[in-house]
């Protein structure tokens, strides 16, 4: 067990998942004051925001970013980078259009929008762009300190703006405005910590070594972004179908939640994922299996026993903490908890896929997560179920389906060992 935390490869986990955990520590002690200044019906609306902006996002650069720790040459790293900010700036203007020529035709549901919304959107997407190009610039120089700092950053600008605009009764706009403002704060505090690797992107790039670098790795935005847009979408479809079955107030809920369980595995899984894919890329693509082994069984060590005292204070904290009228939400939360620690192990090791280039297995386990997801939430059109039964409906064959993931990646991986 002591040799299970040994090792720089923990130490460079914990290091990043330190950032992530200053974050989420920023949003948990500003959570009870949010949840005193906005209803559930506000967070409810704010959690649509929440999914649209976590759809689009994962896509904001067509993915590639994963390709940046790739190539030997920091001049081949360098045109790839400009390749995805070239893809997330037309996206973003893609996007700022269509939401505004819908607003502007009066077609629903982009008719009712509010401005925050209209606006926050291609914001954040831009930011995220920007985020996800400079994060895996300092994966590939093993920056991982920035990162952590970056991580910060988003925590402390989005609860410091939500707060303050919750007081002087922003409502929903509040929580969108805040949200977008953090994104902001940390790509930017990214940039500002990779001057050197920032300031070169582009340098020296001819329209025709860009052309002949998106020929190369037309894999990524052809099936690895549809990939993650299946995968976004059954991450973010509970919300919407909780909305469209229950309300807005327990879509508000189940999105508190999911902030207190399921916001800690993402960043620890994100975290995780940005190491593993420096040592991938170091040297381990040739035999990923001992990586992916090492990085399953110390993730699992790292989470096993947070994740069990969270289902166990969960019901008990969140009426005294976040208020009586969130009580339900933590119900919630211990339900979710075995969905959340699987999706950790098997969130962090995905990137497997992408980084050996196995596009199209990775394509067909999102198809298959899609299916599988819209099929539980398809449920209360059939049989009625209450919202705590759909919720452990969705956790018992999500946390399946996790499971299922890892024992797929393993076996792929086991079929490209040395020998095979």
């Amino acid at each position: 067990m002591t040799q299970l935390f040994a090792g720089l490869q923990t130490r460079r986990i914990l290091g990043v998942a330190a950032g992530a955990a200053s974050a989420h520590g920023v949003v948990l002690l500003a959570s009870p004051i949010l949840t005193r200044l906005y209803s559930p019906a506000d967070f409810g609306v704010y959690s649509f925001f929440f999914a649209a902006l976590g759809f689009v996002a994962p896509v904001a650069t067509l993915r590639y970013e994963l390709a940046i720790p790739l190539p030997r040459s920091d001049k081949a790293a360098r045109g790839i980078a400009a390749l995805g900010l070239l893809a997330s700036a037309a996206l973003t203007t893609l996007l700022a259009v269509v939401l505004g020529g819908g607003k502007w035709l009066g077609i629903p549901p982009l008719a009712d929008a509010s401005t925050a919304f209209l606006l926050g959107l291609p914001a954040g997407v831009a930011a995220t762009g920007v985020y996800q190009i400079t994060n895996y610039l300092a994966v590939r120089h093993e920056r991982f300190g920035s990162i952590a700092v970056a991580r910060g950053g988003l925590g402390i600008g989005t609860s410091l703006v939500q707060v303050v605009l919750g007081a002087t009764a922003f409502g929903s706009a509040g929580l969108v405005i805040g949200d977008v403002v953090g994104r902001i704060v940390s790509a930017g505090t990214l940039v500002a910590g990779l001057p050197d690797a920032a300031r070169e992107i582009g340098r020296k790039l001819s329209v025709r070594a860009l052309r002949r670098r998106a020929k190369a790795l037309r894999g990524f935005p052809l099936l690895s972004a549809p990939a993650i847009l299946l995968n976004s979408f059954g991450l973010y479809l509970p919300l919407a179908a909780i909305g469209y079955h229950y309300g807005a107030a327990e879509a508000g809920l189940l999105f508190l939640a999911q902030r207190a369980v399921g916001l800690p595995s993402a960043l620890l899984s994100s975290a995780t994922s940005q190491v593993y894919i420096a040592e991938l890329t170091r040297g381990g693509r040739q035999n990923p299996v001992p990586i992916f082994r090492q990085t399953v069984a110390r993730l699992f060590g790292l989470a096993v026993v947070p994740f069990i005292i969270a289902a166990a204070v969960s019901p008990v904290v969140f009426g005294p903490l976040f208020g009586a009228e969130w009580i339900n939400a933590g119900q919630l939360a211990m339900i979710l908890v075995p969905f959340y620690f699987f999706q950790l192990l098997s969130g962090a090791t995905i990137s497997t896929l992408d980084v050996l280039m196995l596009h199209k297995a990775r394509f067909l386990r999102e198809t298959v997560f899609v299916v599988v997801t819209v099929a539980v939430f398809a449920t209360p059109l059939v049989w009625h179920l209450d919202l705590n039964d759909l919720v452990l409906l969705h956790s018992f064959v999500g946390s399946l389906f996790y499971i299922g993931s890892l024992l797929y990646v393993r076996l792929l991986l086991g079929q490209r060992a040395p020998g095979r």
